[in-house]
């Protein structure tokens, strides 16, 4: 049975994987379109998960000056830069995780805002779990343009 820090790992890692899986699939003309006006682009999916990245190091107590700035998202040009971007930011966010001490896991994070959320482990599931939601949006948006 893996460790709350392996489960952790493995759950962050492949929801990673996917969201860039997903975000290769999008056209890539057609990454800053919405269908229908009423869904979010790639572009809005893809900056609202970088920013993410940066927020679950806030809660879990990383301080401002060891967190990765934000980029330039005017400055990304295409789908695969933000991609690049994004998973840039979830490697540091796993390396991160991979030096927390046990006790992190099972214990409650003080940083934490979610107050339904009990431990560390629990709160680096969720964030999981919300990038696993915003790959289906991602996925919602491939079929809308195939």
């Amino acid at each position: 049975m893996p460790t709350h820090r392996q489960a952790v790992i493995n759950s962050l890692t492949r929801t990673g994987r996917v969201v860039l899986h997903s975000a290769a699939d999008v056209p890539p003309d057609r990454w800053q379109d919405s269908p229908g006006g009423h869904a979010n682009s790639l572009r809005e999916v893809l900056q609202h998960l970088i920013e993410c990245e940066n927020w679950w190091l806030e809660n879990i107590g990383v301080p401002q000056e060891e967190r990765p700035p934000q980029p330039d998202f005017a400055a990304l040009r295409s789908a695969e830069e933000m991609a690049q971007v994004f998973g840039a930011a979830r490697r540091h966010l796993l390396g991160v995780v991979e030096r927390l001490p046990d006790s992190f896991f099972e214990e409650p994070v003080p940083a934490c805002r979610y107050g339904s959320l009990n431990t560390g482990a629990d709160l680096l599931h969720y964030a999981a779990e919300h990038t696993n939601y915003h790959d289906g949006q991602i996925q919602m948006l491939e079929m809308a343009f195939a």
